[in-house]
């Protein structure tokens, strides 16, 4: 039997998210953060067994945080100028593996 653990993190800077518009009509050189996040946080948990030397199972599950990255549509469908926080994914996955 083999555990795993894993936490990994990742911030942008804000220059990334700059407007170079006016607040009414944003416009953005490299990133909108209406659709990009600004960081993200995941951590990890996993469970490995191997039947014989051929033959593992894995079974994985994993939960990411958001910061930013989902905006809001206004009434005339276009998209506003608010931000929100995506929301958290959550992923179990399981698999085996065979060897010849």
């Amino acid at each position: 039997f083999q555990i795993a653990a894993r936490w990994s993190y990742i911030d942008f800077d804000n220059g990334v998210f700059e407007n170079i518009g006016s607040a009414s009509s944003p416009k953005y050189a490299f990133a909108d953060p209406r659709s990009s996040v600004s960081a993200a946080t995941t951590w990890a948990l996993g469970a490995n067994w191997w039947l014989n030397p051929n033959v593992k199972l894995m079974a994985d599950y994993s939960q990411t945080s958001y910061d930013g990255g989902a905006g809001f549509t206004t009434a005339s469908g276009k998209l506003g100028t608010g931000v929100r926080d995506l929301e958290t994914e959550k992923v179990f996955s399981t698999r085996v593996q065979l060897a010849f």
